[in-house]
């Protein structure tokens, strides 16, 4: 409709769309290259898809200095040029990683794995409790192909980009990082870490066999996040759906921070999402001591910053007065990443026609904001919240090992407080009364959320029929 509206207010523009699935584009694009190319195509980056179509000259090259100021992260315009010439721009920057579901792993005690000896150990663990380790798409080729590729990151670390376009250019596979990356592929078949079958099966298996809990974890990209808004998923498994990245390799020059990145981003997104996500990717025993050491009022971090600027640095962060706002801090940083990736991949999702439409009949930033932006972010807010709500209800660890719920109770928790009157105090009853209020509080808080972000026609469909008859 957008587009019929603006070919009827442009009398001289035509516009044809053509949307095809993935197979069927590939075939379908590869023949525009001999009946001619349309205006404008959107492509993959890949020199096995792009190569054909560059060497029958049909994509027009694009001036690298236009794009100068871009600020695109480094190497993502690699995917797009051949012999130096650039012929298209990244639309988006992708990550891959490790789905998994954090209840499963506390029901059972497993740890997220540090290193990738240890995933191989934890697959021995999920298959002796009845559950597929990991959910692989390895019917349709490119998923083992990215998986290989994020072994050889954490294996090479930043010199991964020069083995790979070295190899690619000669045509030369003999590095050792490749043989290496094979083998550990190889080993993780053998040791069950996949489906039976996964060679042979697609996307939307893979998917499913961990959407419906029969998988403990699933190998994808940073897109597929979007899972955890999809209302088709059962609540137990799509609220519960975490992520953690490839675990560094023995004697590999990858380190746990580092996250394989492809296809690039306009101003430097990519660059940001790995910072805010990092906190995710670190252990709560960590982070928790970590901030200990920051917080430390002698040799801690913040102190010395404020002596730094002159200040006394001698304030004791975990008093009376200031402990419940420093672990408030600490919980906030650990959770930001997963909540940015939720409402990134939200915001990503919104139809770029949109905005184009709004911008033709003049709106302003801030009418598209509350008129487009926030109306389509809504069941993503929610989420979010409902999330940030819970997550606060239910928060121990952390709490335990930063203050354990002093000084003088001020940062005590919920579930920290059961757990010492339950565990600590061996008070059972006291510890189950806690409980059921726990239970019914979560359950207020989730109807008063719901109340909240619902929408009051489907609330109350007799207002709407009364107002739709006046």
């Amino acid at each position: 409709m957008i587009i019929d509206e603006y070919m009827e207010q442009n009398k001289n523009v035509k516009i044809e769309v053509e949307t095809l699935d993935e197979e069927a584009y590939k075939v379908k694009f590869k023949a525009y290259s001999m009946e001619g190319m349309p205006d404008v195509v959107s492509i993959w980056g890949q020199p096995a898809f792009l190569d054909e179509v560059l060497d029958a000259g049909v994509l027009a090259e694009l001036n690298q200095d236009d794009y100068k100021d871009y600020t695109f992260v480094s190497g993502s315009l690699d995917g797009f040029m051949k012999d130096g010439k650039l012929y298209g721009l990244p639309r988006n920057t992708d990550v891959a990683g490790f789905y998994y579901n954090q209840k499963m792993f506390e029901d059972n005690g497993w740890e997220i794995p540090k290193t990738y000896d240890d995933l191989l150990a934890l697959a021995g663990q999920i298959k002796d409790a009845g559950i597929i380790p990991l959910a692989m798409d390895g019917g349709d080729g490119w998923p083992l192909a990215v998986y290989l590729s994020d072994i050889m990151f954490k294996l090479d670390g930043s010199d991964y980009k020069t083995v790979v376009s070295n190899a690619i250019a000669n045509g030369d596979f003999s590095d050792p990082s490749f043989k290496t990356a094979a083998e550990l592929l190889r080993k993780s078949a053998e040791a069950g870490l996949f489906q039976n079958g996964f060679d042979t099966q697609d996307y939307g298996t893979a998917q499913n066999l961990f959407t419906n809990g029969q998988a403990a974890m699933y190998y994808m990209g940073s897109w597929d996040a979007s899972m955890a808004l999809n209302e088709d998923i059962a609540p137990e498994i799509r609220d519960n759906i975490r992520m953690f990245t490839m675990p560094t390799i023995e004697n590999g020059k990858g380190t746990a921070t580092d996250i394989a990145a492809w296809n690039g981003g306009g101003k430097a997104e990519g660059v940001f999402r790995c910072i805010y996500f990092i906190p995710n990717v670190i252990s709560v025993a960590v982070i928790a001591y970590l901030w200990k050491f920051i917080y430390n009022p002698d040799f801690g971090l913040l102190n010395n910053v404020i002596k730094a600027f002159g200040g006394k640095g001698d304030i004791n962060w975990f008093s009376t007065e200031n402990a419940i706002w420093s672990v408030l801090i600490v919980l906030i940083w650990h959770g930001f990443g997963w909540g940015m990736l939720i409402y990134y991949t939200g915001i990503k999702n919104i139809d770029p026609v949109l905005y184009e439409a709004a911008a033709i009949d003049g709106a302003d930033q801030k009418t598209t904001f509350f008129k487009i932006t926030l109306p389509l972010m809504k069941p993503v807010i929610q989420v979010n919240v409902t999330m940030a709500v819970i997550s606060a209800l239910k928060q121990m660890e952390t709490v335990y090992l930063l203050t354990n719920g002093g000084p003088n109770n001020q940062t005590q928790f919920a579930a920290n407080y059961l757990y010492q009157q339950a565990f600590k105090a061996y008070k059972y009853g006291y510890g189950n009364a806690i409980g059921v209020v726990f239970i019914v509080i979560c359950l207020a808080a989730t109807v008063l959320l719901n109340w909240i972000f619902s929408d009051r026609d489907e609330v109350n469909p007799k207002i709407r029929k009364k107002e739709a008859a006046q």
